[in-house]
């Protein structure tokens, strides 16, 4: 959020939802590093169908002229990669039960 002209918050769009309404690929670095709140709010998006709620955006105008939060659908070619270290700790489960999980393994062997 930014100030507008008369000093009010004002909702600016990131690179979340860009990416979900332009289809682009998107690789979130860390994120067992996250808050599980803040990670949590993308299980709706890796549902079947899925989607963003954005109350933090405010209201807009809904069917009927009543007032609804926005929602965002991902573009059909929007993909979701979350990277992580599990030396820094997990993810919750609902994440991964969302996620196909590849496992890179160090080795030392010669």
């Amino acid at each position: 959020k930014k100030l507008d002209d008369a000093g009010h918050f004002v909702w600016r769009d990131g690179i979340l939802v860009e990416a979900m309404q332009k289809g682009y690929w998107l690789l979130l670095e860390n994120v067992n590093l996250c808050p599980a709140s803040v990670l949590d709010r993308l299980n709706s998006v890796a549902e079947h169908d899925g989607f963003l709620l954005l109350s933090e955006a405010g209201t807009q105008d809904g069917e009927n002229n009543e007032q609804a939060h926005r929602i965002i659908r991902p573009h059909k070619n929007f993909r979701l990669f979350l990277a992580m270290d599990p030396a820094n700790g997990e993810i919750s489960r609902a994440m991964r039960n969302r996620c196909v999980e590849i496992s890179l393994v160090y080795s030392t062997k010669e």
